[in-house]
């Protein structure tokens, strides 16, 4: 289920089947132009990827809004903990976080959501007709893991 009305109707007659939040991490880096466009690459990146994640579990998991911060903040582990937190006192057992930078596996061992981090196609991949399908292999192998986490 994708956090828009509707959804969000169909999450509240069934929340006791839903148990599992997914929350995309996008960094918003507007100080130079690569940081523009390696971002949006994330975020387009992201958007791909947690649909074809959302479509396949529909049912079971609640995509959250995209948690939107600047690069280099310390101080967003700790806004991010509080998510997870909301979330997980709300009813989802378990809380995957998304993300394409790598720089949030530092702050993984001090989080009690499960990162997930992926590895970003780049420009030229997003370009060929192969990366639909690579967005739906790379869900294939997240399913695999949110798996072993819900058993």
């Amino acid at each position: 289920m994708k956090w828009v009305r509707q959804d969000a109707k169909r999450y509240l007659e069934a929340k006791e089947f839903i148990d599992t939040a997914v929350i995309p991490l996008i960094p918003l880096d507007i100080s130079h132009e690569d940081g523009i466009s390696k971002t949006a690459l994330y975020q387009e990146t992201t958007q791909i990827f947690t649909s074809e994640l959302e479509k396949e579990l529909a049912g079971r998991v609640m995509l959250f809004p995209a948690y939107v911060y600047l690069p280099n903040e310390e101080t967003d582990s700790v806004r991010l903990q509080r998510w997870v937190d909301s979330a997980q006192e709300n009813g989802f057992k378990h809380v995957f976080l998304t993300t394409f930078d790598s720089s949030w596996r530092k702050h993984a061992k001090n989080m009690s959501g499960e990162l997930v981090w992926l590895p970003c196609p780049t420009e030229m991949d997003m370009e060929t007709e192969e990366f639909g399908q690579s967005a739906k292999g790379l869900a294939r192998e997240v399913i695999r893991l949110m798996r072993e986490v819900w058993n």
